[in-house]
């Protein structure tokens, strides 16, 4: 929709304003964080969780200062309304972004890492999300598939094609 800001995560990262001009001034942790809010379900995450995502290698109070300077940045970047934090959660206005490759897959954020443990486990998972060819995309919202009834043992046939019994 042009009316919304782009994120793509299928391949290579890029968010997009509505106009289609990159937006590109940021920073490696602000696109981590874009990500992964995009990947939420309601696009939105507790602020500690987002410091300690992207800041594993830091502590509490040093992440916590890093995450308030790079949403400081991303509001400058971003329209306004985009994206909202308060004193507990961090969250993108899922009416104003257009986010594709959210479920995940082997080209998910395809090049991208960061140095923080939390995230690169993150991204593991996502990138394995639908690796399988069997894997049916989900949402995050949608309830654990089926489990199929196990089916009862047969006995094995003898040569002639007869069960033996």
């Amino acid at each position: 929709m042009p009316d919304r800001l782009q994120i793509s995560l299928d391949g290579t990262f890029a968010v997009l304003h509505p106009d289609g001009t990159a937006v590109t001034v940021l920073s490696r942790r602000s696109q981590g964080l874009l990500a992964y809010l995009a990947c939420q379900p309601r696009m939105r995450a507790e602020r500690a969780f987002l410091a300690d995502l992207l800041w594993s290698d830091r502590g509490e109070e040093q992440a916590r200062a890093s995450l308030r300077q790079e949403l400081s940045v991303l509001r400058r970047a971003l329209p306004e309304g985009t994206l909202t934090a308060d004193r507990q959660c961090v969250s993108l206005d899922p009416a104003r972004i257009a986010v594709t490759g959210a479920r995940g897959g082997p080209d998910f954020l395809q090049g991208f890492d960061l140095p923080s443990e939390g995230f690169e486990d993150w991204l593991r998972h996502q990138r394995q999300a639908t690796a399988s060819p069997a894997a049916s995309p989900t949402t995050p919202d949608d309830p654990p598939p089926a489990r199929r009834a196990p089916q009862p043992r047969r006995a094995p046939l003898h040569r002639t094609g007869r069960a033996r019994g």
